[in-house]
C-alpha cells in the first residue's frame, strides 16, 4: 500500500503596486527552486488584471515519502523580504 498523498496550496498577497516588479523578481528564485521538486506537479502564479497588487499562486503536489520533518535545504538561500502592501487581512506581525 503506498503512502503517497496529494495537496494543494492557494496563496494570495498582497503588494504594493509599485512592488509588484521587485516581488516578482523574488518570487522567481523561489518558482524555480519549488518547480525543481518532483513532487511539485504544477505551480502557476495569477495577478488580478484589476488590482495590480494582488496576486495569488496554486501549487499541486503529490508526495510519496512523508516526512516528519520536511526538507528546507533547497530554499536556505532564499532571503524573504520586506516590499509593502496596501492592507494587511489578518494578525498583525507586531
Amino acid at each position: 500500500m503506498s503512502s503517497a498523498k496529494g495537496f494543494s496550496l492557494i496563496a494570495t498577497v498582497y503588494i504594493a503596486p509599485e512592488n509588484v516588479d521587485k516581488f516578482l523578481e523574488h518570487l522567481q528564485v523561489v518558482f524555480d527552486t519549488i518547480t525543481a521538486n518532483p513532487e511539485c506537479e504544477f505551480f502557476q502564479v495569477y495577478r488580478s488584471p484589476s488590482e495590480p497588487g494582488v496576486l495569488s499562486w496554486v501549487e499541486d503536489w503529490y508526495v510519496v515519502n512523508i516526512q516528519s520533518e520536511p526538507n528546507t535545504e533547497p530554499l536556505t538561500n532564499v532571503r524573504l523580504v520586506n516590499i509593502g502592501m496596501p492592507r494587511w487581512n489578518g494578525y498583525s506581525h507586531m
